[in-house]
C-alpha cells in the first residue's frame, strides 16, 4: 500500500495504430498487444475470454493477445522477455495516498505492543 499509485485526473493518450512500443516512461492504464517470449514456462500476464455459454474464465495464454493492463504489470512483464505494442489508455500522476494512513496505525500498533509488555 506504500507503493507509488495511480491519482488524480487521467489523461487519455492515444497512438497511431500499433506504432509505439513499450518504454516503462508512463503510468496509468494501457490497451496493448502482447506477444510473449518463445522460451516462457508460466506466463505473467492473464486475459479474460468469454465462452460459448456466456460466461468467462481468466487465462494466461502464450502467443499474440490484446488486453488492458496497468503500467507496472507492463513494465514487469517486459523484464520476463514479453514484447509490448501500446495503442492508447490513461495516464495518471503518481502518488502514495495511503502512507499517512499507514503510518499512523503502525505506530499505533507498534506503541500498543511496546506498552503491553
Amino acid at each position: 500500500m506504500k507503493n507509488d499509485m495511480p491519482v488524480g485526473y487521467p489523461t487519455f493518450v492515444s497512438f497511431n495504430t500499433w506504432n509505439r512500443e513499450w518504454k516503462g516512461d508512463l503510468f496509468g492504464f494501457f490497451r496493448v498487444e502482447v506477444t510473449t517470449p518463445n522460451n516462457l514456462h508460466i506466463p505473467f500476464l492473464g486475459t479474460k475470454i468469454k465462452l460459448e455459454d456466456g460466461s468467462e474464465r481468466l487465462i494466461y495464454p502464450k502467443g499474440v493477445f490484446r488486453g488492458v493492463y496497468f503500467s507496472e504489470e507492463l513494465n514487469h512483464a517486459i523484464s520476463l522477455g514479453y514484447k509490448i505494442r501500446v495503442y492508447g489508455g490513461y495516464v495518471f500522476e503518481r502518488g502514495r495516498p495511503f502512507d499517512a494512513f499507514i503510518d499512523h496505525y503502525y505506530h499505533m500498533k507498534k506503541n500498543l505492543y511496546l506498552n503491553s509488555s
